[in-house]
């Protein structure tokens, strides 16, 4: 019972904050007249990476279309590509698929944007849940430790910004935590074995539809499962391997789930493995400012012979993992050290949590894959975006690393005062992005345009007292300025995850 409230207590909190912080306006965009520029930061459609599926959005519910009209392929652009004088965004379509629901809803009471985003956050809430799950049952962590992990992802790392907004990263963290926990449930429970299979193989599948290089992220748990279905039996002198099949059987979810997207991609872009990534792009800006026609045949040409080739490549490894660790513009530990804890947590884990062996291999490879990843792809910096985007599912993983350390070493005060101090930092990091705007540039772009980037970028506009959440601009303007919103906020979270951390924690279940 104790653990059920705790557990209500995250969720009533985390609804709260993440209601604080949403960013958007009333009113239904496209279908009212909105006097405003939807474009304006900081605000809910300052990125192309958000106005580009709301405008598929509005468009598959109002249009019943996948193609975009013009007055939408402006909004969207530079997002938006063109086949054959037709409209599309760049993205796989999934995100607006699932925020249909959420624009209905929104729409019958004059808040479509802020509804459809909030739609998004559900995913957020549901990932801070399956981090204290995944925490608490896989790990065997304390409650109060596997809370403290779900409060890092959610309110001490850069996910914040992105928990209430139409990116695709918190619903692909989303699946790729699901099935984890459902590959540990397939290898622990007998009986419900094609329920936890069938899962792993539809949450991949939606991937498709979400993000394409996010299939990478299963391929540790699909191994996992495999695994798991491999029993060995020793028959006289022999041993004999017994492999369940359901794995095999199941896969065909994923199958038609695949197959689907590419008849998406055939009826849309002309054949199945065409994908929206390699038609000519529809830049309006570029092409309002590019007058000389042969510029323009030379932008046509490059855009026609685009192709998955040299997106990833080893060559810029060592240059994506200083960006995406450490650096000031976009370094996952330079916006929330508290995950440098984590860091350890995975070497010691393998020395303590020895009966876990197989568990903490394909968690920790989540992280892995998604940094080596990235490291490698051709722009980690995941363009204009506060933090590093494209690392979200791994801030969820080392979150449980994160306590994991803490647990094993848990009657060290040093250890937890560092920890108290590098949470508050990183909370402080991550507040600042959630009531200012998710619109920083990289250093690379920055210097060329003489901006400010990183956090630094935030700062600027915090000083200047402007916020993109709706309930303090509807509501607070007038009372308090976005200072005082801002240290309540942070207050309120660092009081209650010092709480969480110097609980006296209580032995996992299992030992070693």
């Amino acid at each position: 019972m104790k653990r059920l409230i705790a557990i209500l207590f995250l969720v009533v909190v985390s609804t709260i904050l993440y209601g604080l912080t949403i960013r958007g306006f009333e009113g239904n965009p496209f279908s009212d007249k909105i006097n405003r520029n939807l474009s304006e930061s900081p605000g809910p459609f300052e990125s192309s990476h958000e106005r580009a599926p709301y405008a598929l959005t509005y468009s598959l519910v109002e249009n019943g279309s996948f193609a975009l009209n013009k007055e939408l392929a402006d909004f969207a652009s530079p997002d938006t590509v063109i086949k054959d004088d037709t409209f599309y965004i760049i993205f796989p379509p999934g995100i607006s698929l699932l925020a249909m629901p959420f624009y209905n809803i929104g729409k019958a009471y004059s808040a479509a944007q802020l509804i459809t985003f909030a739609g998004m956050t559900l995913f957020a809430l549901f990932n801070l849940v399956l981090v204290y799950t995944i925490s608490k049952h896989v790990f065997s962590i304390p409650t109060n430790l596997s809370l403290f992990s779900a409060l890092i992802f959610g309110f001490a790392t850069t996910s914040w910004s992105f928990a209430s907004s139409l990116y695709q990263h918190h619903t692909t963290t989303f699946f790729v935590l699901t099935s984890f926990l459902a590959a540990w449930l397939y290898k622990t429970r007998l009986r419900t074995k094609w329920i936890w299979a069938s899962w792993i193989w539809f949450s991949l599948g939606i991937s498709v539809w979400l993000d394409y290089p996010s299939v990478i992220l299963f391929a540790p748990i699909i191994f996992f499962m495999i695994l798991s279905s491999l029993k060995l039996k020793k028959v006289g002198d022999n041993f004999k391997i017994k492999i369940i099949l359901i794995p095999l059987i199941t896969s065909v979810i994923f199958i038609s789930l695949a197959a689907f997207h590419g008849y998406y991609n055939h009826v849309n872009f002309g054949g199945w493995k065409n994908l929206a990534q390699l038609e000519p792009r529809y830049d309006t800006k570029l092409l309002n400012e590019t007058t000389d026609e042969k510029k323009l045949d030379e932008i046509a040409k490059a855009e026609k012979t685009k192709s998955i080739e040299g997106v990833a490549t080893e060559n810029q490894f060592f240059r994506g993992f200083y960006i995406l660790t450490i650096a000031p513009d976009k370094g996952v530990f330079f916006f929330s050290p508290i995950l440098l804890l984590a860091v350890l947590g995975i070497v010691q884990s393998f020395k303590v949590i020895k009966k876990k062996l197989l568990e903490l291999i394909t968690f920790s490879s989540i992280f892995f894959i998604n940094i080596f990843f990235y490291s490698s792809w051709g722009d980690p910096w995941g363009g204009w975006a506060y933090g590093p985007r494209y690392l979200i599912p791994s801030m969820a993983v080392l979150s449980i690393f994160t306590v994991i350390w803490l647990w094993i070493n848990r009657h060290n005060i040093i250890v937890r005062i560092i920890a108290s101090v590098l949470f508050i930092y990183s909370a402080a990091i991550a507040t600042l992005g959630a009531v200012t705007t998710t619109i920083t540039p990289p250093k690379v772009e920055a210097d060329f345009l003489k901006l400010k980037y990183g956090f630094f970028n935030n700062w600027e506009v915090f000083i200047n007292g402007k916020s993109g959440s709706f309930f303090y601009n509807k509501f607070l303007d007038n009372y308090v300025d976005l200072t005082q919103f801002y240290s309540i906020i942070l207050i309120f979270i660092s009081v209650y995850g010092l709480l969480l951390l110097f609980i006296k924690t209580s032995s996992r279940k299992d030992g070693n």
